[in-house]
């Protein structure tokens, strides 16, 4: 069952990346981030960490940070 899903998501790279893009081009930056969250399964053991750290960096200049 895991094996099959990670497939799909392999297979979805594509549509995965036009949601990231989408997000970012309409500033959704938690939805954004969130989606990075969940494909982190599957960018790491495929050996993605740099697109994942390129999506995560360019998600957390969007988000609204903290102060105090």
């Amino acid at each position: 069952m895991r094996r099959a899903v990670y497939r799909r998501g392999i297979a979805e790279y594509g549509n995965f990346r036009i949601a990231l893009q989408t997000c970012l081009d309409h500033g959704h930056a938690d939805e954004g981030l969130r989606l990075c969250i969940g494909l982190s399964n599957m960018w790491l053991p495929h050996g993605d960490a740099r697109e994942a750290a390129t999506w995560l960096d360019r998600f957390l200049v969007l988000a609204p940070g903290e102060s105090g």
